[in-house]
């Protein structure tokens, strides 16, 4: 990494990323594992790698509209206290890492490394959360559930900065999160969980259930949650074994070096079931 590839601004950046650099390098605390070299060699970074962590304009929460927009460069250490932040990203954070990684990680590198287990990430699928990418071109917003295209890949296009994110300023919901892991924070989690329902006049008025680590992205079904919509608590729980019969069709979960896929499966489908049982 050289020195005329750290930007002191936005624009700076976006420039540097019209010009070919890349890739962007903000806490690097999934990079610097991506580019891990053995036998005590350092990482493999690229000469044209671009360093956005010094953007001060990317560093803040403020409440716009109707949203909860966080600045890219924020860290997660400063959202687990910021009043601004929703209650199930919170519980998401305080699962993620340890302090250490927490003071440097950001919820715009978590988005951008498309794993299918972050915890971040699988808080604001659940919020129904979106994205700002900018580039020298233009600026556009994307829905979170269609950010990640697979494992690692999303629609960020080589120019583009991930500036922002958007979470509608809306906490009135009952909310769960869940991560099964080898140990607490500092594991990848086997599997993990986010509910979230807000009820109204005795009847669910919205539902959102997304999993992790149980397939390429980061699942969330918009049209099984639709069924439920204008159910009591007690006809939803009523049709808990219909709803688990159709989230088990999608569920298509791994074999790998941190779980199989039928513990996978079984643990996501018992998760969803305690989530509807609490309401």
């Amino acid at each position: 990494m050289v020195a005329d590839r750290i930007p002191d601004t936005k624009a700076e950046a976006l420039a540097l990323l019209a010009a070919g650099g890349g890739p962007v390098v903000s806490g690097g605390t999934d990079l610097m594992v991506k580019r891990r070299r053995w036998g005590g060699l350092t990482p493999m970074i690229p000469d044209k790698a671009v360093y956005v962590a010094n953007i001060a304009e990317l560093s803040y929460v403020k409440k716009t509209g109707g949203s909860v927009e966080i600045g890219a460069e924020t860290p997660l250490a400063v959202l687990l206290d910021h009043p601004f932040t929703p209650a199930l990203l919170r519980a998401a954070i305080r699962e993620t890492a340890g302090p250490g990684i927490r003071n440097t990680a950001t919820l715009a590198g978590n988005l951008v490394n498309a794993s299918p287990a972050a915890d971040p990430a699988l808080a604001l699928h659940c919020l129904s959360a979106s994205v700002r990418l900018e580039s020298a071109r233009g600026v556009r917003t994307v829905a979170l559930s269609d950010f990640a295209t697979g494992p690692g890949r999303t629609l960020l296009l080589p120019d583009e900065l991930l500036t922002a994110i958007l979470v509608p300023a809306d906490d009135a919901w009952k909310t769960m999160f869940v991560k099964v892991g080898g140990r607490k924070a500092d594991a990848i989690a086997k599997v993990s969980f986010a509910g979230a329902v807000k009820l109204d006049g005795g009847v669910l008025t919205a539902f959102a259930a997304a999993f992790g680590a149980v397939g390429p992205t980061i699942l969330r079904s918009f049209a099984i949650e639709a069924k439920v919509i204008g159910l009591s608590p007690a006809d939803v729980r009523e049709r808990l074994t219909d709803l688990s019969a159709a989230y088990a069709d999608v569920i298509r979960p791994i074999d790998d070096q941190r779980s199989d896929a039928h513990y996978r499966k079984t643990v996501a489908l018992n998760l969803l079931a305690d989530f509807i049982r609490s309401i």
